[in-house]
C-alpha cells in the first residue's frame, strides 16, 4: 500500500465519523499500512499531511503529530532506534508529545540541562502538564537547574489549574504537594491531609495509605484517630484487592497500629497475615511480641524461631541480647556468649549508613562488653583490638574496614 492509499483511508476515516476540524484519528489497518513504508516515505507522508485541508474543512495537521508520535522508538533496517527523528518531527508539525520525549530522551541519556532546556521550552509553547510535572520534578530536586522549591510549588498548582490535565496527572500533583507539606520543617500534616484527602477526589488511591499514616503516627494517640486510620488503612486495603496489587506491607501497618494502640493480639493476627505473605519485618514484630509475651503466651523458643527467618540487623540485634542474658528459669534457654558475639557481629556488618552510626556504636559496645568481662578466651585480645572506635569515624570509613572483626577468632571459655 502506498502513501495515497493511506492518505485515502484517513479521509474516509475521518469523514464517516462527522469528526471537528482538528481532530486526528486512526485504526490498526492505517498504522499497520505507515509501518511498512520507508522512512523517507513516511516522513514525506507527514510533512504532506501536515498541510493539507479536505473539501470539507478537516486539517491534518494533527493527524500527522499523532503518527510521528505513535511511531516514536520503532528501528530502522540497521537497528538503530529512530526514536528522535520523529519526536522532532511531531514537535515541528505542533504535537507536545514531541518535545516531552526528546526532553526524556535527554534525561535518559542523563544531559539534564539540556531535559531543563527541553521540558521548559514545551511548558512554554504548549502548557504540557506532563512537561509542567517533570520542570517541576527538576526544579525541587536541583537537576539541570538550582534548586527552586516555589518555582516547582507554581509549576504543580499550574498542573492542577490546566484544562488540558487528566484527573490521573491532577491526583499525583496533589499527592506530591501533599509529600512537601510533610517534608517541612516543622511538617504541616494539616495542609498535607488536605491535600492527600483532595487528590483522593482525582482517583489518586494510593493517598489512602498516607492520610492513614498521618493519623497514626502525627496525630495524637486517641480512639478518633485510632479510628481514622483504621478506616484508610481499610480502604486502602481493599483498592489494593481489587486491583491484584501486593497487600503485606499494608497488613503490617495495620499491625502496627494495633501495635501502637496496645491491642496486641489484633497486631499478631495481622502480623500473621502479612508474614504469611512474606513480609520479614512482621516476622520480626511476631518474634518481638512472642519475647515479651505481648497478646501471647511469652516463648522465646517462638521469638528465636522468627528473629531466624528474617535475617536482618535488627532481629540480629534481639538474638544477641537474647544468647547473652539468661533465660533458663522462664524457658530453659543457656546464655550462649559465642552466639551472642556472632549476632551482634552480623546485625554490625549491615549497618552502613550515617544513620546507622548509634546502632553500629551499641554492636561495639556490646562486643567489647562480652570481651572485656572474659566470656572468651586469650583470642579476645586480639578481636578487641580490630573492633572500631567508630565515635571519630563516618560511616563510610567504618563500612570499607570493619569486617576485619573475624567471627572466627571467637571461642568459649574452657
Amino acid at each position: 500500500m502506498n502513501a495515497e492509499t493511506i492518505i485515502t483511508l484517513i479521509n474516509e476515516k475521518m469523514l464517516s465519523n462527522n469528526h471537528d476540524k482538528e481532530y486526528y484519528t486512526t485504526n490498526d489497518i492505517i498504522m499497520k499500512n505507515i509501518k511498512k513504508l520507508s522512512l523517507d516515505d513516511q516522513k514525506k507522508l507527514f510533512e504532506w499531511l501536515n498541510n493539507q485541508t479536505t473539501p470539507n474543512g478537516y486539517v491534518y495537521k494533527l493527524q500527522a503529530s499523532f503518527y510521528c508520535y505513535e511511531l516514536a522508538g520503532l528501528k530502522d533496517k540497521d537497528n538503530n532506534v529512530i526514536e528522535n527523528d520523529f519526536n522532532r518531527l511531531a514537535y515541528r508539525l505542533g504535537n507536545p508529545h514531541g518535545i516531552h520525549n526528546l526532553a526524556i530522551s535527554a534525561s535518559n541519556a542523563n544531559d539534564h540541562k539540556l531535559a531543563f532546556e527541553l521540558f521548559t521550552q514545551s511548558c512554554t509553547e504548549f502548557q504540557y502538564p506532563q512537561s509542567q510535572s517533570q520542570l517541576a520534578n527538576l526544579y525541587l530536586a536541583g537537576i539541570g537547574t538550582i534548586v527552586d522549591e516555589t518555582r516547582a510549588i507554581e509549576l504543580y498548582e499550574t498542573i492542577i489549574a490546566n484544562k488540558y490535565s487528566t484527573n490521573e496527572i491532577i491526583g499525583t500533583t496533589m499527592a506530591k504537594l501533599a509529600d512537601m507539606c510533610e517534608s517541612k520543617n516543622p511538617p504541616q500534616y494539616m495542609e498535607a491531609l488536605n491535600w492527600y484527602l483532595n487528590s483522593l477526589l482525582y482517583d489518586n488511591f494510593e493517598s489512602y495509605n498516607d492520610i492513614a499514616s498521618i493519623y497514626k503516627e502525627n496525630m495524637p494517640k486517641n480512639t478518633t484517630n485510632f479510628t481514622l486510620a483504621l478506616n484508610y488503612y481499610e480502604k486502602y486495603l481493599a483498592y489494593l484487592i481489587q486491583n491484584d496489587m501486593p497487600i503485606a506491607t499494608c497488613m503490617y501497618d495495620i499491625g502496627n497500629l494495633y501495635n501502637k494502640y496496645e491491642q496486641y493480639e489484633k497486631a499478631m493476627e495481622w502480623y500473621c497475615k502479612s508474614e504469611a505473605l512474606g513480609d520479614t519485618s512482621a516476622c520480626h514484630q511476631i518474634g518481638y511480641l512472642y519475647q515479651h509475651g505481648y497478646g501471647v503466651t511469652k516463648s522465646i523458643h517462638q521469638a528465636i524461631s522468627y528473629y531466624k527467618k528474617v535475617e536482618q540487623s535488627f532481629s540480629y540485634w534481639n538474638l544477641g541480647n537474647i544468647y547473652c542474658n539468661n533465660y533458663k528459669d522462664i524457658d530453659q534457654i543457656e546464655c550462649d556468649y559465642k552466639l551472642a558475639l556472632e549476632m551482634f557481629h552480623k546485625a554490625y556488618l549491615l549497618y552502613e549508613t550515617e544513620d546507622d552510626i548509634e546502632n553500629m556504636k551499641k554492636c561495639t559496645q556490646q562486643i567489647k562488653l562480652l570481651l572485656d568481662n572474659n566470656y572468651l578466651n586469650i583470642t579476645k585480645d586480639v578481636i578487641k583490638s580490630k573492633v572500631l572506635n567508630i565515635d571519630d569515624k563516618k560511616a563510610s570509613d567504618v563500612a570499607r574496614t570493619k569486617k576485619e572483626i573475624s567471627i572466627d577468632e571467637f571461642e568459649l571459655v574452657d
